[in-house]
């Protein structure tokens, strides 16, 4: 297939993640593999070698070889049993995944085949997939009779199709008002949310708790943000959404601790091995019983609650959309962005001095506004990109000098507790990874002044300012 062929499918997948984000339960390593697929498709399995070359990690060969079985033909309309109900992820969780990725590649193969425009809608529990009429769009309707049947079965969605005279844009987001825009985005964070939570039973990728955490962010980032907006409603979905974001963090953080530990077991001199093995056996306990308390508070009824509460909250955002008192969402943009700008001033230009707990406060207040800024990104196309970019990179740097911190406080308490219990060379052994933690810690740091500098620069804060006057 050309190059050109297999980047227009791509745009087209795409686009169908983009209109439906919370839809699907597709991690982002999964969702890499799309370009492959597609580029693979037309050679079906005979050059199941280039799946190796194209994707370098275990879950994702894995996820592809899945796939390209299951689109090899594609084009023709599978039997009634070669699909996997919803249900069969309890048994098959690999399976159900490649399914799912196995009908976004065969919807984005028909509408691209067509060649007519098209756009989904997601809307409560169904999407909309709207069609422009035309030559093309005709022959559409049997095979997208048996896409329908297929994206029932597979995400527990109806989707129904329209055929529209001439594709309209929606009102632009910088006239929406702020009750709309709130609804929207805790919407979407709630699906992102809710779609992912099987991952905590059926699979072993550790990628989807890290996405449930991310949501769960996202959406408390939004609560926020859009507080006026949402009255008396925000305190029952912060109080909802907290415990349910404490036990994913807690499971998340153990995920991160055991990979640290494990690379760490790779590299380790073999007089010290004994103290990493016993290390790594406490963590994977200790993993083992934050998945249980994670798995405890979604299946105990939080979700439900959390659902509960924002169903009333969202009933409310809909009748104050007509209220005077409900400001446009370029509004409350500009204030967000600015408050957020005038919280990091008081740290000035440098980050050096700075205690452990100012540099945690920055990364929190960074992610925080970078939220922000993703959330208003549309308002100003492209706008608010290199803010976002700048504030992803002092994050990032300062998340793993945060993660040194912590971790070294856990090897040393280990160390602690299992002093004179057997462990061969344990205060060697913790001197030795210690020091490591240091040596990443400085290097990490090193970094995250340089992102500081550049998120502080005079020109940066003047392109912020400029964006969002033209808001």
């Amino acid at each position: 297939m050309s190059t050109l062929a297999v980047q227009r499918q791509t745009d087209v997948c795409a686009g169908i993640f983009a209109a439906v984000p919370g839809v699907h339960g597709l991690t982002k390593t999964q969702r890499r593999l799309f370009p492959a697929i597609l580029d693979l498709l037309p050679r079906g399995m005979r050059r199941e070698s280039d799946v190796i070359a194209l994707c370098d990690q275990d879950d994702a060969r894995r996820y592809a070889t899945l796939v390209l079985r299951a689109t090899e033909h594609a084009r023709v309309p599978p039997r009634p049993a070669a699909v996997v109900p919803l249900n069969a992820a309890r048994d098959n969780p690999e399976e159900c995944i490649a399914q799912q990725m196995a009908a976004i590649v065969r919807l984005a193969l028909v509408l691209d085949e067509a060649g007519c425009a098209f756009r989904l809608r997601a809307g409560a529990g169904a999407l909309r997939l709207e069609i422009e009429r035309g030559p093309s769009a005709s022959p559409l309707t049997g095979r997208l009779r048996t896409e329908r049947l297929r994206w029932q079965r597979l995400f527990g969605v109806r989707m129904t199709v329209a055929h529209v005279a001439l594709l309209r844009d929606d009102v632009s987001d910088a006239v929406l008002s702020e009750a709309r825009m709130c609804r929207a985005i805790l919407a979407a964070q709630l699906d992102a949310f809710l779609v992912r939570t099987f991952g905590l039973w059926y699979t072993r990728d550790t990628e989807y708790v890290h996405e449930l955490r991310v949501a769960l962010r996202r959406f408390r980032a939004a609560l926020g943000v859009f507080r006026k907006a949402l009255g008396e409603a925000y305190g029952p979905l912060k109080e909802a959404s907290s415990a349910l974001c404490r036990q994913l963090g807690s499971a998340r953080d153990a995920d991160v601790f055991e990979e640290f530990v494990r690379a760490c077991g790779a590299v380790t001199p073999g007089d010290h091995r004994a103290f990493v093995a016993a290390l790594l056996r406490w963590v994977r306990r200790t993993r083992q019983h934050a998945y249980g308390r994670a798995r405890a508070a979604v299946a105990g009824g939080a979700c439900a609650r959390l659902g509960a509460v924002f169903d009333a909250a969202a009933a409310r955002l809909d009748r104050a959309e007509g209220e005077p008192g409900i400001r446009p969402a370029g509004w409350r943009a500009r204030k967000t962005i600015k408050r957020h700008l005038n919280a990091l001033a008081p740290f000035g230009r440098s980050l050096r001095g700075l205690s452990p707990h100012e540099l945690h406060e920055i990364r929190i207040r960074c992610k925080n506004m970078r939220y922000a800024a993703a959330f208003f990104g549309s308002l100003v196309p492209g706008g608010l990109d290199e803010l976002i970019d700048a504030l992803t990179a002092v994050q990032d740097a300062l998340g793993v000098v945060h993660d040194c911190d912590v971790y070294r406080e856990r090897i040393e308490r280990f160390g602690a507790s299992h002093a004179g219990r057997g462990v061969r060379c344990a205060p060697a052994a913790r001197t030795e990874l210690v020091g490591r933690l240091a040596l990443r810690r400085k290097a990490s740091m090193k970094e995250a002044r340089r992102a500081w500098r550049h998120l502080r620069r005079k020109s940066l804060l003047r392109a912020t300012s400029a964006a969002l006057a033209r808001i």
